[in-house]
């Protein structure tokens, strides 16, 4: 007989985000009206393993189609696109003063 261990698996990891605020106080979820619902949590969430569930006064059980807010860096990055153009129109028609 021998002293040796099995080795044991892992146990599985689990981690949950926190929901800091949603916009169901101002705008609550009515039967038959499509509405659209922020939910915003304490860190960013990892898409591929997110579900959102809508659950009934029944107990049944809907997943809901998750959609990620746009990036505020957007604006950004259309502003600098603005800024190199006018750059570049300038650079293009300007004309040294001759004197």
């Amino acid at each position: 007989m021998s002293n040796q261990r099995k080795p044991r698996a892992a146990a599985p990891a689990v981690a949950h985000d926190i929901l800091v605020a949603s916009s169901f106080r101002d705008h609550p979820v009515r039967t038959g009206v499509a509405t659209a619902v922020t939910l915003r949590f304490n860190a960013k969430i990892e898409l591929s393993l997110s579900k959102v569930l809508l659950l009934t006064a029944g107990g049944k059980a809907r997943v809901l189609e998750i959609r990620l807010a746009p990036p505020a860096s957007r604006m950004a990055g259309l502003g600098a696109v603005a800024a190199m153009l006018m750059i570049g129109l300038l650079l293009t028609f300007y004309k040294e003063p001759v004197g």
